[in-house]
Parts: structure tokens; C-alpha cells; sequence
């Protein structure tokens, strides 16, 4: 009884240890490449916790539009491959879409104050 009560305490041990080390790189190569995570919605002026969010490795920044057509003006907020500048907007007769570049950033209600 002792011998099998010994093996198994090594082998738990010695797995604890290994699993611990592995985790801690898998997390971190695992959080890099699951890339940006950017809200993901249409006709949506606010975010919450039941806004949907799109993560993509190939997302550079996060974008928040706001396009005014003759029936009114509805917020798009999503993901962008293209690196943008983090504050950089762009405005066309009926649009203007701000980029910014951290996870979750394209939460603000600040593009309202831009107008086309």
C-alpha cells in the first residue's frame, strides 16, 4: 500500500509542476494569438455587457462609425485589418468612422459629437 501511495504522490507532483509551467506559456502564446477584441454591432450609440464582441489575430483596430443617411444616423462599431493611427478619423459626406487600437476601445459615444 505504501509504494503505490508514494508513486502516485510523485507522479501527482511531478504533473502539477509541468502543468503549472505549461499553462503559463499556453496562456500567454494563447491571449497573442487569438488577436484584437473589438465590440461588434450595428445601430448601436451605447455598448454594454450584452453588446457582441469579435476577436480576430488578423484585426489591427477597432472602429466606431457613425453614418447619417436622410432617415437618421446609426452608430457600426467592429474590427478593422488595417493598422490605423489610434485617434485617426475618417469623414465622407456620410460617414465618419474613428479607429483606435486596444481591446474593447470602440466603446465611446464621443463619435457623436463629430458630425458629417
Amino acid at each position: 500500500t505504501e509504494p503505490i501511495s508514494t508513486v502516485s504522490s510523485t507522479a501527482y507532483s511531478t504533473t502539477t509542476t509541468t502543468t503549472v509551467a505549461t499553462t503559463t506559456d499556453d496562456i500567454k502564446s494563447t491571449t497573442a494569438s487569438l488577436g484584437l477584441s473589438c465590440y461588434s454591432c450595428f445601430d448601436c450609440p451605447i455598448t454594454s455587457s450584452t453588446t457582441a464582441v469579435i476577436q480576430d489575430p488578423n484585426y489591427n483596430t477597432c472602429f466606431t462609425s457613425l453614418v447619417t443617411m436622410e432617415l437618421g444616423s446609426y452608430v457600426v462599431r467592429g474590427g478593422e485589418l488595417d493598422p490605423r493611427q489610434d485617434g485617426e478619423c475618417d469623414k465622407t459626406d456620410t460617414a465618419i468612422t474613428c479607429y483606435c487600437g486596444d481591446d474593447l476601445c470602440n466603446d465611446s459615444e464621443d463619435i457623436r459629437s463629430h458630425r458629417t
